[in-house]
């Protein structure tokens, strides 16, 4: 292996943030350092709550005299050979940007180096969602202030969020390097996130050249397929902001033919592929349909049909990643080879996808008081195919979508079916000619704010604090996740009217609610408030959710968290 060639201007050391309980891993890290290039930075309450923020504050403060850029490690970081001259080579590249050598296998931002793994590109910028930091060099300067930040701003918020708003806020760039140069231990986690599963490199490599150059700049793309909790989802680029939506959704917004792509699946593992045997024994039918549509859209996408060894590596990470917070490491490691397969086979497959053409698409005018859960809907009919209208576009909708904010009233409107949404508080209408209802519970997901008492749980949750239900804990509710309810006016525009239907879930108590946030979120304590009942849920006969809870208290949690500052 070459050594990169170096700028002699750039000065790279760092500190390794270090627990009490791994001293030998930091002696590992450095012994692997060039002599003086890292110091330890020790947890200043080490028998404190876990959080390892207090480490951060001090590693990011404890810059040497003269260096230009700051790298901080985790102890539990295993560099590649030759990480060292590799990481000053890239620093030089890019002087200026935040430069992670580490990605999580099941992060937005793993699977953007899967990306750039794929495409043959040295750079990709990382996308929304917290920042890694196993392996993070600055440039001096901007190390140095993220100590005040996060003493203001830092709450209870991890290191990785924090330091995510801390960049955003300075308007740094973070580049990510593929092949990551950094892998992860599997050591028991001092914060207690072994409930996250293995946390390995989403393609973890020595590069395969010492050309750091950023050329015409780094990869930057629109659309990041990625499969995490067993669900094949796509980060997308519209209207400025990036959001996260579900890969079936993306299908119909890019002329993809899911119903194809699922069709393939089947003939390829009911003929060739012979260790299905042994997924299905350990994975839902769920988790193989992600798998499989991942690496499909990742095809579907323009990566390159022939791969190479680092493209094969990110590729391989695609199903062990996607499912490590319910599989064990042992089975892991056994069904890896056989995902691995299944997702070359997957991109092949995609690779040879050609867009379906358009037929003659309805035309849906969606008229709204409740600005949040109408402007949703709208996104979701608009990926279905429909023609979305607006008051301006004139009379001559198909159908009309009208959502109700508590309070108001249908306005008047002419097609030959009107579907009017009635969340809780909103007006009912009597049954009409030409008109359907559907009731809802409270909407939530991500885009929906301030309607949910599920939101107020998941922000508590997500801030490390107790859940503090100050409603009755026996009142009832009826969350509504903002894709079943799309889902639901989707097939009433396909149903005769008047048709009347319920898009919600069986009623639960706020400390169901409180527990199941608990147990998806995080692992929080929660309150016992008043015993009383409270207003209950109407009893009411409800469609079966498409949506389970923990799928859509995830999918809140995370636009919370990561999104909804673009949104």
């Amino acid at each position: 292996m070459t050594t990169p060639t170096l700028r002699h201007d750039i000065v790279l050391t760092g500190a390794v943030m270090t627990h009490p309980r791994r001293t030998g891993l930091t002696g590992r890290l450095l012994a692997a350092a060039p002599a003086g290039a890292l110091r330890p930075v020790a947890d200043p309450e080490p028998a404190g709550p876990p959080t390892a923020l207090r480490t951060a504050i001090r590693a990011w403060s404890a810059i040497a005299e003269g260096t230009t850029h700051h790298l901080v490690l985790q102890d539990d970081a295993v560099p590649a050979d030759g990480f060292f001259d590799h990481a000053r080579a890239a620093v030089a590249a890019a002087p200026d940007a935040a430069i992670a050598f580490y990605t999580n296998w099941n992060s937005r931002n793993g699977a953007a180096v899967r990306l750039a793994a794929l495409a043959g590109s040295r750079w990709v910028t990382a996308t929304h969602e917290y920042t890694p930091t196993v392996a993070l060099a600055l440039p001096a300067r901007i190390a140095a202030g993220f100590a005040n930040f996060a003493e203001a701003h830092g709450s209870t918020w991890p290191d990785d969020v924090v330091m995510s708003r801390y960049l955003r806020s300075a308007g740094v760039p973070v580049l990510l390097v593929a092949p990551n140069l950094v892998e992860h231990a599997d050591e028991p986690s001092v914060l207690r996130n072994d409930s996250h599963g293995s946390r390995r490199s989403a393609c973890f490599a020595a590069p395969p050249g010492d050309d750091w150059s950023l050329g015409a700049g780094p990869l930057d793309p629109d659309v990041i397929p990625f499969f995490k909790h067993g669900i094949a989802q796509c980060v997308v680029r519209e209207d400025g902001r990036r959001t996260t939506i579900d890969a079936e959704r993306y299908f119909g917004r890019a002329g993809w033919d899911f119903d194809a792509c699922q069709k393939q699946r089947l003939e390829v593992t009911g003929s060739v592929f012979g260790a299905l045997d042994d997924l299905e024994r350990h994975l839902d039918e769920e988790a193989i349909e992600g798998l499989w549509t991942t690496a499909y859209l990742l095809g579907a996408l323009g990566t390159r049909g022939r791969l190479d060894r680092v493209g094969s590596l990110a590729l391989g990470t695609i199903g062990a990643g996607g499912v490590c917070t319910t599989v064990g490491a042992a089975t892991l490691r056994t069904l890896r080879p056989a995902m691995s397969e299944l997702a070359r086979l997957g991109h092949e497959a995609g690779a040879r996808a050609r867009r379906s053409p358009s037929p003659r698409r309805e035309r849906v005018l969606v008229t709204t008081t409740h600005r949040p859960l109408g402007r949703e809907i709208a996104r979701h009919l608009a990926d279905r195919g429909y023609e979305v209208l607006d008051e301006n576009d004139g009379p001559d909708a198909d159908a009309v979508v009208h959502v109700a904010e508590p309070g108001s009233t249908l306005p008047p409107v002419t097609a030959r079916h009107v579907v009017q949404v009635c969340p809780p508080g909103a007006p009912v209408p009597a049954a009409a000619p030409g008109t359907s209802v559907l009731r809802t519970g409270s909407p939530y997901g991500p885009g929906i704010e301030g309607y949910s008492v599920l939101e107020t749980f998941t922000r508590q949750a997500l801030l490390a604090q107790p859940i503090q239900a100050d409603v009755p804990a026996q009142a009832t509710h009826r969350p509504a996740y903002i894709r079943d309810i799309a889902l639901a006016v989707h097939h009433l525009l396909h149903q005769p009217a008047p048709r009347r239907t319920v898009a919600t879930p069986s009623p639960l108590t706020s400390r169901e609610l409180a527990d199941a946030v608990a147990r998806t979120v995080r692992r929080v304590p929660v309150s016992r408030p008043s015993s009383s009942h409270g207003p209950s849920a109407p009893r009411l006969v409800a469609d079966e959710p498409a949506t389970e809870l923990d799928q859509g208290i995830r999918a809140l949690a995370q636009w919370l968290a990561y999104e909804k500052d673009e949104a």
